[in-house]
This record gives structure tokens, sequence and C-alpha cells, in this order.
């Protein structure tokens, strides 16, 4: 069985196990995690163009354009000092692409205008905090609340 669900805006179908659902958080380098000011502009600045920008660029140098074009629906954005996470939907068959991609990765954060906080380079990387093919656990993980309403799902924050 199918439902549909609005996750900040987005309409999406659960499918069941075609799909997987994962939490992917950003881990900035160790250096720089106590400075408060740049924490703040990544807080300010990581959203889902600055996520979706990060990964597709982490798919093209591992697996070129064919890494890049994979579907990835960007569900949730929750930021919070230190804490930088992306909830995020992919097909099964390329769950082992991303993950292999992402998690091996160290990169630049220069395309968030952090040379306006600091001259040095900021690196970062990220792992997988979770994964489920069940949208109603990761709802739980993302503290969204869900009512059932005539076999529709609603989200409400």
């Amino acid at each position: 069985m199918s439902a549909f669900v609005s996750l900040d805006g987005f309409e999406i179908e659960d499918e069941g196990l075609e799909w997987w659902y994962l939490t992917i958080q950003l881990i900035i380098s160790p250096k720089h995690r106590n400075n408060e000011v740049l924490q703040k502009k990544i807080l300010e600045t990581m959203d889902y163009i600055s996520w979706r920008t990060l990964i597709s660029k982490i798919l093209k140098k591992f697996f070129g354009i064919m890494g890049e074009s994979t579907p990835i629906d960007y569900l949730k954005v929750i930021n919070s000092p230190n804490s930088y996470l992306l909830f995020i939907r992919i097909h099964k068959d390329d769950k082992l692409l991303f993950l292999n991609s992402i998690m091996s990765s160290t990169f630049e954060l220069d395309f968030l205008g952090l040379n306006e906080v600091t001259d040095e380079k900021i690196y970062a990387s990220m792992k997988m905090v979770n994964e489920t093919n069940n949208l109603e656990e990761l709802t739980k993980l993302a503290n969204i609340n869900i009512t059932n309403q005539k076999q529709n799902l609603i989200i409400n924050e």
C-alpha cells in the first residue's frame, strides 16, 4: 500500500521497499568545530540548495555524469550549531553508490562563502546517521508529527 506524504512542501509517494530514507550528517573538521562565527555562517547557508550542490559535486567526482544524475529527493534539512542533518529518499539501486561516494569523500566548503569569516580552507565530510526503508520511522527520526486521515498521511511540524 502506498501513501502520499508531504515533507516541507514536497509531495512524495511512499512506495515501500523500493526506497530508502537516509539521514546524512555534515561533519566539520575538528580544527573549526569550536569557531562560533564560522558555525553561525554555516548554519545560515546550509540549505537545500547547498546540500544538493555538495552531494552533486561528490557524486560527479566519483561516478561522473551518471553519479551526478542519481535521483535523490531532499526531504528535510535540520540545522543546529555543530549538527547539520539532511533527510533524503533514494532508490534502493542507487543507495550503495551514494553511500560509497559521500562516506569516502573529504571536501572543501568554499562554495558557502566562508572566506568572509576566515582565510583558512574549511574541510568537511559526511556520514550516514540513520537509514530506514519505512517513511514513518524516518518521520520519527526527524521529529515530525504524523496524523492518519482517510488513509492519507499528513505531516505537520
